[in-house]
């Protein structure tokens, strides 16, 4: 019974982190067009770039939105309703084993704290050699 509650504590976690992320990361791409989009207005005021740089700025967030909820409810299937269908059923052959749903995004997670690390002491470096 222990073995089966720890299971469900780290399910939860592992889709709460990734909703949460899900979210962060929508919120981010928002936060980036708006500052892009009102730098640009400031500069060109009722010019066509701004249209065109709109429309493709939309364009990108349409497209990042897209694979953000196509990877939510992947996942989603993938963690929570997969389990509950039998073995042979067909729906089987188009998901990972179970394993990989927890070591995906524990990979993800290094990774990207591994690169957020590296960039942040790049930015340091960089503003140190300014500064002297």
């Amino acid at each position: 019974m222990f073995c089966l509650h720890y299971l469900e504590l780290e399910l939860c976690e592992t889709i709460y982190s990734y909703v949460f992320t899900d979210l962060l990361i929508g919120f981010l791409v928002e936060y980036a067009y708006l500052v892009k989009y009102s730098l640009q207005r400031s500069e060109h005021q009722g010019s066509v770039c701004v249209h065109t740089m709109e429309l493709a700025d939309r364009a990108i967030g349409f497209v990042l939105a897209s694979i953000s909820v196509i990877i939510f409810t992947y996942y989603t299937f993938w963690v929570i309703i997969l389990p509950f269908v039998d073995k042979e059923h067909f729906v089987h052959n188009y998901f990972l084993p179970q394993e990989y749903a927890i070591l995906l995004p524990v990979y993800a997670g290094v990774s990207l704290i591994c690169f957020l690390s590296v960039f942040i002491g790049y930015v340091m470096l960089k503003s140190k050699k300014k500064k002297a």
